[in-house]
């Protein structure tokens, strides 16, 4: 009789030691859940800055042809006009 409480109290124990690393090992699982949702999150934030960044820079370069053209022009005509002052003195 002694025999088998003894198996039991191994059985329970060993059970009681499976269920802890099983619940363990769930813990372990929903914490690295969490970070791979977190760095997902960060991924897609990145990919939207990223992609706007993209946008960003297209827009300044061509505000900044804009205003170089214009600035071209400007310069152009005050050429021309300090020409035209030179010719009519």
């Amino acid at each position: 009789m002694d025999t088998i409480s003894a198996f039991e109290r191994v059985f329970v124990e060993k059970i009681r030691l499976l269920e802890s690393k099983l619940k363990n090992d769930e813990d372990e699982f929903r914490r690295k859940d969490k970070i791979i949702s977190e760095l997902e999150a960060q991924l897609e934030a990145t990919k939207f800055i990223n992609n706007h960044q993209t946008q960003i820079e297209e827009i300044s370069r061509q505000a900044l042809n804009i205003y170089m053209f214009f600035i071209s022009k400007i310069k152009l005509q005050f050429q021309m006009r300090i020409f035209l002052i030179t010719l009519s003195s």
